[in-house]
Order: structure tokens, then C-alpha cells, then sequence
């Protein structure tokens, strides 16, 4: 059987360069366990004896009828009316058999109702033009700094991808990090032949008339970041990719001293006619929309805004390779992996297609993570993120002694005093949502944070910060931490995972700086009301808490069940109270020399309960260790 699959990929080319053409999961379904060669190869016969017992009228208008479903398919034509004559397959009276074995960008079907596409429109065969260039730019966007998207910007300069936002240039629109009314509107428009730069050519003229609509609508403060971009292919002929797209990039470089006529009469002649043509149709859309002719310095601000960009894509095409690329050297962690990627993009893209969805890194980065890829830490945060796990790894081991009593030198007589109960219900209000975490000095918050810390980074990311630590630095307020190239909510948001995680900051009470406790009740805020969409939980003592409108302000909510207080009653908290008896006794009978120190207190009713504190259970402990030094 197999000799007789590879006799027949030999034998046909056309079979050859199909299969060359799927990804290696189409090839699967097709020539797969339930791929059955002899039966294929009847079909394709029986779709030929028909083929031949047409005339040549007949076949003529099955190759025009064919041609027209492929233009229609890939946008290059409006599909048909709803009521439409008779059908190829009903001429031909093919059956099911002959239909199936066409390659899927060559069967006739029937439209569907809604199926009326024209242009960048999502079509039933495939991937389309401007999904494709989103999924391109995205890979750029997940790059960042490492990718150049145009000569002055990088992938970290593009916030967001939109496809068919309410604007008049509607295929693609690019959210800036520079300004947030700046924005990218690309028309992506992919023909198979030139397209003529002429009045009488439809795209054309549609395209410079949505570029008119648009700039006019765009702000003068947005306007010199803003740009207007025509998407091609190379197909689209010489006078759009060369002459048009060269001599726009001449005229942003030009000093602007000379009139337009003048700029025009030093152009090359192929050059100032696709000029010419161009400004032609944007003069009479901008009449149409103004009422008035645009002066020479209109116009020369809109020429400054519009570019002619080249994509080509398919196999072996320059940005397919390019977007492999750049998967493999800054997205992906394992590099085989990076055609997958790009086609999860490309289908990602197609989903949100017509949405008005914007796709952020973050929602880009959780997707690959959902689909099952590892990722690479993102180039332009790489440091920052170091820096945070650095730094919890260290505050962590910080707050290990807060967990247990030390017995002696080695770390096996340190005896943990376990609160199971606590840990489990304040692990569970973390999830939920934003969350202070209260209680009384040496109640034991930090152990408890410890802990939660530990069982939660087995689920999701977990950034441990010391308040004092952090923040008691020359620190002026920034939206970064100190050291920090970026703003903490945004280096969150592009944490590698794509996971949403927790920011644990302990002690807040500790700085005691007015203005630096201010602009820390900021820096917090900016995370709960950021993009990351991480959950923030604090620690702070409960006289700080009492006198801290601000601070109860930023938490709104209610106290978790069992572990309120009282005194916040509109406060989201988990008050955290002392040590019970029973886990006192636990601890007096693993540890015996506890137990003179705890009755005592238990009996003397000026100890003011002082024995339930872990904070206090710790300097009883080091009191006894140094008296025993003395009277040895």
C-alpha cells in the first residue's frame, strides 16, 4: 500500500504540491488511518469522465464559474445575489463523490445565506489578508523591543490590535504606547492583480477616500503620531508598491519649502503621476467631506500620514518566514514549535475578526499558555520580572522565621505551630479578590503570609514584596518600583505565564513616611485598576488599619466569614487573631520547656494574653535559651 501512495504523490503533481501546502495536522486527516487511496483515486476518475463528456461551451463556463468562487473566496469579488442561477454542481450533476475529492479551495458549494463578502472579509477558505497582517504584527508586539515593526517603532511601541473597529479605515487599528490617542489604521487590501492608481479603480479610490475620512477625524494632538497605512502584496503592481510607496517616503523627508507643485515637478515621471493620482482622489473626497479644497499645507500633513506597506504571505513568502522567526528566537520556549504558534495566530485572528475585540500581549500571551505552549519571559520586561522573583525568593526566606520556634542551632528543632484552618480560608479570600490582611502586632500575619505564599505560587504567580524593604528606599513615588524600567501593573500584565497572580505586599505599617505611604496606596491602586488584572493583598496592624481611611477606602467589601472584625465592617479584610489554647497545648507537649511560660501567663490575668502570641512565644523562647547561657 504504501508503494502504491508513493507511486501515485510521484505521478502527480498537482497531488505533490497540495499536500506540500498543509500543515502537518491536515496531512494527518488526510492521508491518515482512515485514508483510503483506491477510493480517492475512483473519485478523482469519475470526476474526470464527467469533465470530458462536457462540450467545450460547457467546460468554458465550469472554468468561469470556478473562477469566480475562487475570487470570491479569497475577496476579490462580491459574492452573488441571493437568488442566483443554477449552480455548477447542478449543471454538472456531479455527485458527492466528485465534489469531495476537490482540493477545499476549489469546491463548489453553495453560499450561505449570510455569505456576502467583499474586500478583507473572513472567508470560508481560509485565513484571510488582514488576518493574516494582525497575526503578523502580533508576533512583532509579543517581541517587542527585539522586532522592528516600522523604521522609527518596535513591537513594545503597540499596545493593542483591533480588527474592524468603528472607524472609516476599519481592517486593522494599532493602540500606541506613545499616545493614547494615536492610533495605527491600516487598510489591508490584497488583489491578484495591479491595481490601477486611476478614478476608475474601486480600490483605489475607496482606499484614499476611508484615508481622507480618517485623518480628518483624527485630533491634532494625535496627528503626529498617527498613521495611515495601505497593506498590498507585491502583486498589486509597481505604481502602488514602488512608485506610490517611494515617492510618499521622498515627501516625509523633504524639508516642505517648495509648494506640492513644486515637490511634484523634481519627481521622476512614474513617480509623479501615482502622486498625482493620489492627490487627485484625495482632493475630491476632501471637498466632498469639508466643502472646501484642502490648502497645500493640508495636504501636505495628510501625505506625511500615509504609507504603502508590502505583505506577503503563503509558503516560503518573506513574512510568513519572518513571523516564524521571530517566534522561534522571542516568543516560544521550544523552537519546533513556532509554525503552531503561527497558525494558532492566525486562527486566533480569525475568531476575532469582525469583533471589535482589541488583543492586547497579555490576552495573546494567555491564549498560547492556554493552547498548551511554554513562552519565553518577554524580551522588554525580561529584567523586571527577574527582578521580582528575585526578590521574593529573598523576602520569602525573610519570613520563614516568622513561621516557626526555634529549639536550637539546627533548623529540624524549630517546631511549626500549624494553622491549618487560617491558612486554607485566607488562600481561598486571596482568590477571590482584593484583600487586606489585619490583626494585632506578633498575631502571626507574616507566618500566615509565608504559607499562603508558598501554597499559592503552586497554582498561579506570586510576587512577595516587603513594604519597608521596597519602599523605605529612595523610592520619589514613580509608577516603577525602584530599579524598575517599567511600571509595576504593566510588568505584571506581561508576566510570562499569562496568568493572573497575586501581589502580596507585607507589613505596610512599616513605612512610616506620610508622603511615601501615599504614593505606595497609589502604586497599589494603579494594580487593582490596571490591565494585569492581578488580585493585590496587604498586611497592616490593626491601629494602623482603624486610623487608615484611605487604605479601608481602596479595599471596599466586607470581612471573610469566621476571620471578621467589628471595626471594618465595609472594609474587604481577614482579621488574623492569636494563637488558640488548644494549639498552645499541642505545642506544650512537643515542647515541654513551653510549658512553665504559657501556664503562667494563662494565670496571671496582667499578661494580657501575651502567651498567644507568636511574636511573644518567640522572645519567651530566646529569654529561656539566653538565661541557660548565664547559669551554665
Amino acid at each position: 500500500m504504501a508503494n502504491v501512495v508513493q507511486q501515485e504523490l510521484e505521478s502527480d503533481r498537482e497531488l505533490r504540491r497540495l499536500l506540500a501546502g498543509l500543515s502537518p495536522d491536515e496531512r494527518l486527516r488526510v492521508l491518515g488511518k482512515d485514508f483510503n487511496l483506491g477510493r480517492e483515486l475512483a473519485r478523482k476518475k469519475s470526476y474526470r469522465l464527467t469533465l470530458a463528456k462536457l462540450s467545450v461551451a460547457e467546460k468554458l463556463r465550469v472554468l468561469q464559474e470556478l473562477r469566480k468562487r475562487s475570487e470570491m473566496q479569497r475577496g476579490f469579488r462580491k459574492s452573488p445575489p441571493l437568488i442566483s442561477p443554477p449552480l455548477v454542481e447542478d449543471r454538472l450533476q456531479l455527485g458527492q463523490q466528485g465534489n469531495a475529492f476537490l482540493p477545499r479551495k476549489l469546491r463548489v458549494t453553495r453560499p450561505a445565506a449570510d455569505s456576502i463578502r467583499f474586500g478583507g472579509r473572513a472567508t470560508a477558505g481560509g485565513v484571510n489578508y488582514e488576518v493574516r497582517i494582525a497575526a503578523f504584527i502580533a508576533v512583532e508586539m509579543l517581541a517587542g523591543n527585539r522586532c522592528s515593526v516600522w523604521d522609527e517603532s518596535s513591537g513594545e511601541d503597540v499596545t493593542a490590535i483591533t480588527l474592524q473597529a468603528a472607524e472609516p479605515v476599519d481592517d486593522i487599528v494599532l493602540s500606541l504606547r506613545s499616545d493614547s490617542k494615536a492610533r495605527v489604521f491600516i487598510s489591508a487590501k490584497e488583489r491578484s492583480r495591479p491595481i490601477p492608481l486611476t478614478a476608475k479603480s474601486a480600490t483605489f479610490t475607496d482606499t484614499i477616500d476611508a484615508f481622507v475620512r480618517q485623518f480628518l477625524k483624527i485630533s491634532t494632538a494625535a496627528d503626529t503620531e498617527s498613521r495611515l497605512v495601505w497593506a498590498v502584496t507585491s502583486s498589486a503592481g509597481r505604481a502602488v508598491t514602488l512608485e506610490l510607496a517611494d515617492v510618499l517616503d521622498t515627501h516625509r523627508m523633504d524639508a516642505g519649502e517648495n509648494s506640492i507643485s513644486g515637490f511634484l515637478h523634481s519627481r521622476q515621471p512614474g513617480k509623479r503621476k501615482a502622486l498625482e493620482s493620489f492627490l487627485a482622489a484625495a482632493t475630491r473626497e476632501w471637498e466632498s467631506q469639508t466643502g472646501n479644497s484642502p490648502t497645500d499645507d493640508e495636504l501636505r500633513r495628510f501625505l506625511r500620514r500615509v504609507y504603502v506597506q508590502t505583505y506577503d504571505f503563503g509558503h516560503g513568502q518573506h513574512c510568513e518566514r519572518q513571523a516564524e522567526s521571530n517566534i522561534r528566537s522571542h516568543v516560544v520556549a521550544d523552537t519546533k514549535q513556532a509554525r503552531r504558534v503561527w497558525e494558532k495566530l492566525e486562527y486566533f485572528f480569525a475568531q476575532v475578526d469582525q469583533r471589535g475585540i482589541g488583543v492586547t500581549p497579555a490576552s495573546l500571551r494567555r491564549m498560547l499558555v492556554a493552547e498548551g505552549f511554554t513562552l519565553k519571559v518577554p524580551p522588554d520586561y525580561a529584567q523586571d520580572i527577574a527582578q521580582l522573583r528575585e526578590l521574593t525568593a529573598r523576602n520569602l526566606a525573610r519570613l520563614k522565621e516568622h513561621t516557626s520556634l526555634p529549639f536550637g542551632s539546627n533548623l529540624s528543632d524549630a517546631v511549626h505551630i500549624a494553622r491549618t484552618d487560617e491558612l486554607n480560608a485566607l488562600m481561598a479570600a486571596v482568590k477571590a479578590g482584593h484583600l487586606l490582611i489585619t490583626g494585632e502586632p506578633g498575631c502571626g500575619k507574616s507566618g500566615l503570609i509565608h504559607a499562603c505564599v508558598e501554597a499559592l505560587q503552586e497554582e498561579m504567580p506570586v510576587v512577595l514584596l516587603l513594604a519597608e524593604e521596597v519602599f523605605g528606599r529612595d523610592w520619589k513615588g514613580a509608577a516603577n518600583l525602584p530599579g524598575f524600567g517599567h511600571p509595576l501593573d504593566e510588568v505584571l500584565e506581561n508576566w510570562p505565564s499569562g496568568k493572573r497572580g497575586v501581589l502580596i505586599t507585607d507589613a505596610l505599617d512599616a513605612v512610616r513616611d506620610i508622603e511615601t505611604q501615599k504614593m505606595l496606596r497609589n502604586l497599589l491602586r494603579d494594580v487593582q485598576t490596571g490591565k494585569s488584572g492581578w488580585t493585590v493583598a496587604t498586611s497592616v496592624r490593626e491601629f494602623d488599619l482603624k486610623h487608615g481611611r484611605e487604605l479601608r477606602e481602596s479595599f471596599p467589601g466586607s470581612g471573610v466569614a469566621g476571620y471578621e472584625s467589628k471595626d471594618f465592617a465595609d472594609v474587604s479584610h481577614f482579621h488574623v487573631a492569636r494563637l488558640s489554647e488548644t494549639q498552645l497545648d499541642t505545642l506544650c507537649a512537643e515542647r515541654a520547656e513551653m510549658k512553665p511560660f504559657i501556664e503562667s501567663a494563662r494565670k496571671n490575668k496582667k499578661s494580657e494574653n501575651i502567651h498567644r502570641s507568636p511574636f511573644f512565644l518567640r522572645l519567651a523562647r530566646r529569654a529561656s535559651q539566653i538565661r541557660r547561657c548565664y547559669t551554665a
